[in-house]
């Protein structure tokens, strides 16, 4: 592993900061749909293109600031954990609308950025604007993945959790290829998180095993949920 530039925080389960960020988020999230729900195609589309626009900023400002700061390395600053790439990914699916992105993105990206705001670990330099970034940016990807589901009307296709799986460990394997060579931990598969989580079991690369044994249950839950149910 490489040195550690950046600090890593965590905001501990069940404390006041923890429910004030978990509580705003859920309202967040509830007004931006229910208020898109209600509004024509021609706003909708404004909207998907703002939020477009704001994470290709999100990424680039992020960028400059690393290495504005002289913190930035590729082992650990670039957006490719699993939520970073989900959040990247459902931007583009607001630009575009692209089927398999939006299966990635309800059956892998609702689920880790759900336990990402359950057990919250910010990455990068904390103050109180990290703070909110943090619990935004995690919102966005379930307001990305629920806006296509819920205002859109799409669906899941038939067997589309095999895909779903499939891309998911591709995704691990060129990250773990890619951690090797910079000393980077991307999507925790060289180190496992520092924050306290039932789904972390073992040493490595044990605690692996149950992340992709955690990630299939949590694609087959939301292909059930997602594909057979529904929401008003």
């Amino acid at each position: 592993m490489i040195n550690l530039l950046i600090t890593h925080t965590i905001i501990p389960p069940l404390s006041l900061s923890w429910w004030i960020g978990n509580l705003l988020s859920i309202v967040f999230i509830t007004i931006i749909l229910k208020y898109l729900k209600k509004q024509t195609e021609a706003i909708q589309r404004k909207w998907e293109i703002g939020f477009f626009v704001y994470i290709v900023l999100h990424v680039l400002v992020w960028q400059i600031y690393y290495i504005y700061t002289n913190t930035w390395n590729a082992g650990e600053t670039l957006p490719l954990q699993l939520c970073d790439i989900s959040r990247i990914l459902g931007g583009f699916l607001m630009f575009k609308f692209n089927q398999l992105l939006f299966e990635f993105i309800i059956m892998l990206g609702l689920g880790g950025a759900l336990q990402s705001l359950l057990t919250p670990e910010i990455a990068m330099i904390y103050n109180p604007l990290t703070h909110v970034d943090y619990y935004l940016s995690h919102a966005l990807i379930m307001i990305f993945g629920l806006y296509f589901f819920y205002v859109k009307g799409k669906r899941l296709r038939k067997n589309s959790w095999i895909y779903t799986f499939l891309l998911g460990l591709i995704l691990m394997s060129i990250l773990g290829v890619f951690n090797y060579f910079t000393g980077g931990n991307y999507m925790f598969l060289s180190e496992k998180p520092i924050v306290e989580n039932p789904l972390v079991i073992g040493d490595w690369p044990f605690y692996i095993l149950a992340f992709i044994a955690a990630g299939l249950g949590n694609i087959l839950l939301s292909y059930w949920l997602f594909r057979w149910k529904r929401w008003g």
